[in-house]
């Protein structure tokens, strides 16, 4: 992991001098350190140590465990809040506490901290990032309480669906079926739910409709016994996403408006813009203009009331 000087200097042991960007250059001369190709926002050199160098510190290192508590300590006061976050830098400090809570085999922390990012991460489209995140995590995590199984289980979730955003459909299938065992085990019905619309996801962008219909459906059965809501939207959109595939429009059109009819209900009003735009993108194949375009109006004024980028219908450009 590339640090600072002033990083440099928090791992010093109590009592000793202040690390200068001098000492760190003259360890890079003395082929110790290297330069991190990538600096600082305000210009400032970032460091790491040779690998064999890395590797030589650690085996006679001992006990780190004080090191690691220094660092959570130092990149936790030092991070960013949400409202200053520009780009996946801005985030280090979270990845770089992240790295020494499971380094401390600290995993229920670790995970706390990608909560605090994830949405973020999802939205910017940084699912490289959040695949080698959540591949540490749920690979070196062993959970031996309910709560830390079922936050365990929604890590598998949530790399599941990264790999389903890069399409690597075959690991987000592979990640959702390991879901589907934790979940059964645990009677977790809302995390066997949201592992069912995931299947259903990576089938549906497979091409293999039918069987994402049959997993949207067992996803929507179970939202609704258990009153969610939320769940019972996603999985309509999923029918509709697929029916609409399959160029089942009136089917597409029914599960668009129930999702629609639940959003409002809701009040999850990007929701309800996203599934005015996929009923918007039924009317115009359907050759209902009129129809499509009320749909369309409608979902893009409630985005702009969300302050959000306004959208045509969704693959409305392969109609036109």
């Amino acid at each position: 992991m590339p640090f600072n000087v002033e990083a440099a200097t928090v791992q010093q042991p109590e009592g000793a001098e202040a690390v200068t960007e001098q000492d760190l250059r003259q360890w890079v001369g003395q082929s110790l350190l290297q330069e991190d190709e990538q600096r600082e926002a305000n210009g400032a050199r970032r460091f790491k140590f040779q690998p064999l160098i890395l590797n030589y510190a650690q085996q006679r290192a001992g006990d780190l465990t004080k090191a690691h508590q220094r660092a959570i300590e130092y990149y936790w006061a030092n991070r960013k809040q949400e409202t200053e976050w520009q780009g996946e830098d801005d985030l280090t400090e979270y990845f770089e506490a992240f790295h020494h809570h499971c380094e401390l085999n600290q995993y229920a922390q670790a995970n706390d901290i990608l909560d605090c990012c994830r949405e973020y991460l999802g939205l910017q489209g940084y699912n490289l990032r959040q695949v080698s995140l959540y591949q540490r995590l749920t690979q070196e995590w062993q959970p031996i309480s309910q709560k830390d199984q079922t936050d365990w289980g929604w890590a598998w979730i949530s790399l599941g669906n990264a790999y389903e955003n890069l399409s690597d459909y075959p690991q987000a299938i592979a990640c959702h079926q390991k879901t589907q065992a934790i979940f059964e085990q645990l009677r977790n019905r809302k995390g066997k739910a949201n592992s069912l619309m995931g299947l259903g996801n990576a089938y549906n962008s497979l091409g293999h409709y039918q069987q994402a219909i049959e997993f949207y459906q067992q996803s929507l059965e179970i939202a609704r016994v258990i009153g969610d809501r939320y769940g019972q939207a996603n999985s309509l959109i999923g029918l509709g996403n697929a029916y609409d595939s399959l160029g089942q429009y009136p089917q597409a059109i029914e599960f668009y408006q129930q999702s629609i009819e639940i959003t409002r209900d809701i009040g999850d009003r990007k929701s309800e813009a996203n599934s005015l735009l996929n009923l918007a993108t039924v009317y115009y194949r359907c050759g209902r203009i009129r129809k499509g375009l009320t749909a369309s109006r409608h979902a893009n004024g409630i985005l702009k009331e969300l302050g959000l980028p306004q959208k045509g219908p969704q693959r409305l450009r392969a109609l036109v």
